[in-house]
């Protein structure tokens, strides 16, 4: 005779089920249905046969709350209750399978990041929010250093602590009380100085249209040289030039300071056949003295700096003649002289936004700074990343009043530039000493939630506070 034994786990009835979805960075499972006088409730990973967690005290409850660890994605989780000393049965216990994080639910921003994003300025630009997003946070090295509350929001500058250079910068957003997954966030690589310092060579086309006047359009096709480098490669996106002499390097927050550039006597760069030469041999149709100003290209003095970078530029000479000094410009005029930063298809990938607008990304006439009567062009530019080859190149081509420009090489080339250092922050004693160039409204927070900036009733530096009590966050703002 044959003898049927029955599973001794069917004696014990199955819990209810388990409440809604789990995902793979779940800290606990609800069950529900469980028997009152269950002794346990424990959740196996069935697909690896292991125990994930048990509540071993479910106090007479019918919906039991167990803590669990190290979920899987794809794999199942069952849960199972114990009565007396029985266990009810795996194969027919509730289950479910285990989904990627809960942050995958939810659209991650798409970018890209807007500057400037620096030590001085303290807060993170990002484009590309979601109009259902509440909020939008911002970390660096994947701690939480800003947050903003947002309503139909797609471009978000959020308020930041604590940024430092070198640091990562990630953002996410908060739709229907869930956040965007960090993993997959849109990444700004590296956190800039807001000070950095330059160097200038520029760039001249030997055309075969180039003539006078000074300032006639000369064309673009011609062997391109550098004045005043000696080195630097065929050009391209990561070729910046050499050998830069000291009077070209410019110390940020040092004022006013003349660029010159001197053919045949400083150093001179082939940048079309990558060789070291005398001097630019000018248009051979013009008595070899004109060549096309084909830009100024703008190097950063330590590589592992992304900026932000904010350059006047007045009085661009040749010999005593005025080239440009912006006097008869319209305020706001965008590409007089230059053109923005990322026109070059050569050096725009190297900046926030690539070859498109992202802020900052600017050639624009001002009236905030100049050498010499009202008015100055500002360039305003940030690097995406720390390229050791990270340069831009600013051309003329791209100029919206006199593109491509004839100079006479036998006579210098100067200009007037200024490299701004917006901020400084010192402490001395239990005294915070607060300075910045210009006039902006300096203002104040006690609480990164706080909804508005207070103003402190000063405009411009230096500002000096006694620290004491909580902390207190600065930032300067032109309205």
């Amino acid at each position: 005779a044959t003898v049927t034994v029955a599973d001794s786990c069917a004696a014990v009835a199955n819990v209810g089920g388990i409440t809604g979805t789990i995902y793979n960075d779940a800290s606990t499972i609800t069950v529900t249905g469980c028997n009152t006088s269950a002794t346990e409730i424990r959740i196996y990973d069935t697909t690896a046969g292991v125990l994930k967690g048990q509540n071993s005290s479910p106090g007479g409850s019918s919906t039991v709350v167990v803590s669990v660890s190290g979920l899987v994605q794809g794999n199942t989780v069952k849960a199972v209750q114990v009565v007396g000393a029985q266990e009810s049965c795996q194969n027919t216990a509730p289950s479910k399978v285990v989904q990627g994080p809960v942050c995958t639910s939810v659209a991650s921003i798409t970018g890209p990041f807007l500057g400037p994003i620096d030590m001085l300025t303290q807060s993170v630009g990002i484009k590309g929010v979601s109009t259902s997003a509440t909020n939008v946070h911002i970390y660096q090295n994947d701690i939480l250093v800003g947050r903003r509350t947002v309503s139909a929001a797609t471009n978000v500058t959020v308020a930041c602590a604590g940024l430092v250079k070198g640091g990562v910068i990630k953002a996410t957003q908060v739709i229907n009380g869930m956040e965007s997954c960090l993993s997959s966030a849109p990444t700004f690589t590296s956190v800039g100085s807001g000070a950095p310092n330059v160097r200038f060579t520029i760039g001249l086309r030997n055309t075969t249209t180039a003539a006078s006047p000074l300032g006639f359009n000369g064309g673009q096709t011609g062997t391109l040289y550098c004045i005043g480098a000696n080195g630097g490669g065929t050009i391209a996106q990561h070729t910046p030039a050499t050998g830069i002499p000291d009077k070209n390097i410019i110390i940020s927050g040092s004022g006013w300071q003349t660029l010159t550039f001197s053919n045949g006597v400083d150093p001179c760069f082939n940048y079309t056949a990558n060789t070291v030469v005398a001097s630019v041999p000018g248009n051979t149709d013009a008595n070899g003295t004109w060549a096309v100003l084909e830009g100024l290209y703008i190097i950063p003095d330590d590589p592992n700096d992304t900026g932000a970078y904010a350059i006047y530029i007045d009085n661009i000479k040749n010999g005593n003649s005025v080239f440009e000094d912006f006097e008869t410009r319209a305020i706001g005029m965008s590409g007089a002289a230059f053109g923005v930063p990322h026109f070059s298809s050569t050096t725009g990938p190297n900046l926030l936004g690539g070859t498109s607008f992202a802020a900052p990304d600017a050639t624009v006439v001002t009236n905030r700074y100049a050498d010499t009567g009202t008015k100055s062009e500002l360039v305003k530019f940030q690097f995406t990343d720390t390229h050791v080859g990270n340069w831009v190149r600013l051309t003329t081509a791209g100029s919206s009043t006199s593109a491509n420009p004839s100079f006479d090489v036998s006579k210098p080339i100067s200009m007037r530039v200024m490299v701004v250092r917006l901020f400084t922050a010192t402490v001395a004693g239990n005294q915070l000493i607060l300075d910045w160039y210009g006039t902006s409204n300096l203002e104040s927070k006690d609480s990164l939630n706080q909804p508005v900036w207070d103003s402190v009733g000063v405009n411009t530096g230096p500002y000096t506070n006694t620290i004491s009590g909580p902390a207190k966050f600065y930032r300067l703002h032109n309205p």
